[in-house]
């Protein structure tokens, strides 16, 4: 299979994958900690649209970045898509504590690292499949 469509099938492996397992998290996790320390700014009904677009471009550009470099043991693909998550999500987190004045200082550090586990995880299962489907 050529690289472009083994990319298309990681990022349909990997999307379902972030997804689910954020919502998990979402709902478990993260719904305790922002409503104890900014339930003041938040709404009611999360908006679906943005985070509907987050997911795709998210899982895209990991999905695309490690596909550049097929041959990079699954260690080093988890690694890259760890180190894109931390990005993307110390660029949310660190920008919030910046600039809303009820963003808890204790929500940075379990946002960090929630963001950047999914995505190495999201990639790394989605790498796994690929490889045992000899994909």
């Amino acid at each position: 299979m050529n690289n472009m469509l083994k990319t298309l099938y990681n990022y349909l492996i990997s999307l379902p994958v972030f997804f689910f397992l954020d919502i998990v998290w979402i709902q478990f996790v993260a719904n305790r900690l922002y409503n104890k320390y900014i339930s003041d700014i938040l709404i009611t009904d999360p908006r679906t649209l943005p985070t509907l677009l987050f997911y795709l471009i998210h899982v895209a550009v990991l999905t695309i970045v490690i596909s550049i470099s097929p041959a990079l043991p699954l260690w080093k693909k988890f690694v890259i898509a760890f180190l894109i998550g931390l990005t993307a999500y110390a660029t949310f987190s660190l920008t919030n504590y910046a600039i809303l004045a009820s963003w808890s200082k204790s929500l940075i550090l379990p946002d960090i690292l929630w963001g950047s586990f999914l995505s190495g995880f999201s990639i790394l299962i989605a790498q796994y499949i690929t490889n045992i489907k000899n994909v």
